[in-house]
């Protein structure tokens, strides 16, 4: 980019951004390096020298949360594991000769917010107020302990069913990020998760934030959310766990130290198995996949770029650029250039890397020059980034591949029993209940006895039978009702009961009741085993 500016006759010391140097943010969700962290760290201060000196608005250094945000960390892992990566830098820098208050004023914070919106906003003030305490430890003076605070909405949450509701998403966590103090906002287009954004995703993604700015007028305020008692609450206390975290990390040695153990993915994973199974019963929500789930609905088309393409078709660029090339005398000065980076200073590495690029070097030769004495390159086990409704995503896609292979989407049919006040409200539950599985629910009107509603049973041809009503009636209707199910429709035909069965369980069980379904049930669970037994069936 320099030697660019520099061909172009522009003026270098202007620039401004962030160049997001962040080698253990890489290892943490790649699981290796493609160099050594004692080579990473010797090129992460030579580029900060640079740019103290040339660039002086340039961030050199940026810190994400991200990996640990989209592998499912909660906010005080995030919050402590992202400032145990900003501590192991300044260590770096200062065993380089680098001062903390000449390093963090060249780092960028770049954090990620999800759904929780009370939280996040406490997340965000909290990372200002710890990481002043970590520069301060340092030697750095108050205005070096100012946090330079990016951030992006999540991708963890996102969802490809009802994907319009990402839009709404993505609004939430800007007013979160906007409330927390962020410096900058990167707004994503809902269907980021789905195929390269188009132009009106694009569009919506940034009338997002401008309308926060422009008519909700939140920039008008220094600290909207400051004084409010819940969040100075919820700060303190994320603040205080997060800091007894990330103390625990520095006692383990430091967070390279304790990504090799392990320990902050055990954490992190001991976390998603937590919200995982808090997403499979229905006790946290993701509107439209989980709940309110609209199971005939067209999913937007996959448009996905051959990234194997572009990258061959890229490679062979390179190719043609170095062998195509006549002029023996350009290749004798690219080989001049880059045999003085070996020579040069550490505070004049990166001039003469830019001088290798002004001289025609690619990228790969002058990193490879960098690097060519380089020692072992570090790998541990990473992180597994991943988005939560994956689960009930894949529901649907079983749904979908039952319906092209036998005409129709597997069907459940409610066995609605009696006058609509009695069964309606286990109805409606049990709808809920399976449309998220991609199930087709048919929903009659209730039955007044067993012989009709086993004749419609019949008539539906369904994968499985739920039987709507009321406890005071289901001691009376169910034996009868479920015996019958079982010898008109078949022993395979799997009959639920939506409501807790109680005392009555061995009963019901006894009489042909497979399953029993309600708040608090397994819902991925059940309609998993449903599917898979339906695959089996047809088999």
């Amino acid at each position: 980019m320099a030697a660019y500016l520099r061909r172009q006759g522009k003026d270098v010391s202007q620039l401004q951004g962030c160049l997001e140097n962040d080698p253990l943010g890489v290892l943490t969700h790649e699981g290796k390096l493609p160099l050594s962290f004692n080579q990473a760290y010797d090129e992460m201060s030579r580029l900060l020298l640079w740019a103290e000196k040339h660039a002086p608005r340039l961030h050199t250094i940026g810190l994400h949360s991200y990996p640990y945000h989209n592998s499912g960390a909660n906010a005080a892992q995030e919050l402590a594991f992202t400032l145990g990566n900003g501590a192991a830098y300044l260590r770096a820098m200062s065993e380089r000769g680098l001062d903390a208050n000449v390093t963090a004023r060249h780092m960028m914070f770049h954090f990620a917010v999800s759904g929780d919106f009370f939280m996040e906003i406490a997340k965000l003030r909290a990372a200002r107020i710890l990481w002043s305490q970590i520069v301060a430890a340092f030697g750095g003076y108050a205005a070096a302990q100012k946090m330079r605070l990016h951030v992006r909405t999540a991708v963890i949450n996102k969802t490809v069913t009802d994907p319009y509701v990402n839009m709404l998403r993505v609004t939430t966590e800007a007013l979160s990020a906007a409330l927390g103090g962020a410096d900058s906002i990167s707004v994503a287009p809902f269907d980021e998760v789905i195929r390269p954004p188009d132009e009106f995703s694009r569009r919506i993604a940034r009338n997002a934030q401008i309308i926060l700015q422009e008519e909700a007028y939140l920039t008008r305020l220094l600290d909207p959310a400051g004084g409010a008692y819940y969040v100075e609450y919820l700060t303190d206390e994320l603040a205080r766990r997060a800091w007894a975290l990330f103390q625990e990390v520095e006692g383990r040695g430091g967070m390279l130290a304790a990504l090799q153990a392990g320990f902050p993915q055990e954490l992190i994973a001991q976390e998603v198995e937590s919200q995982t199974a808090k997403l499979a019963t229905r006790k946290d929500v993701l509107v439209g996949t989980n709940l309110y789930a609209n199971a005939e609905e067209v999913l937007l088309e996959n448009t996905e770029v051959d990234f194997t393409a572009v990258y061959q078709q890229r490679t062979q660029q390179i190719e043609n650029y170095r062998t195509h090339d006549d002029d023996p005398q350009a290749h004798t000065a690219v080989m001049q250039k880059l045999g003085e980076m070996l020579t040069a200073p550490p505070e004049e590495m990166v001039e003469a890397a830019i001088g290798a690029a002004q001289a025609g070097a690619t990228l790969n030769e002058i990193t490879r020059t960098l690097r060519i004495n380089d020692g072992e390159r570090p790998s541990i086990q990473p992180v597994a980034l991943h988005r939560r409704a994956e689960p009930f995503e894949e529901l649907r896609r079983l749904a979908e591949v039952y319906a092209e292979r036998y005409g129709r989407r597997p069907r459940i049919f409610l066995a609605n029993m009696g006058p609509l006040r009695q069964f309606k409200p286990r109805a409606d539950f049990a709808r809920s209940f399976f449309e998220p599985g991609g199930f087709e629910v048919v929903y009659p009107k209730g039955f007044d006895d067993v012989a009709a509603a086993v004749a419609a049973v019949q008539e539906a041809e369904p994968a499985a039978v739920v039987i709507c009503s009321s406890d005071d009636v289901y001691p009376e209707i169910v034996p009868p009702l479920a015996q019958a199910m079982k010898e008109k429709s078949g022993k395979d035909t799997a009959v639920f009961l939506a409501g807790r069965p109680g005392e009555n369980e061995e009963l019901y069980k006894s009489a042909g009741v497979n399953k029993f379904i309600y708040l608090g049930a397994n819902c991925y669970e059940i309609n998993h085993q449903l599917l898979l037994a339906l695959f089996e069936d047809a088999d």
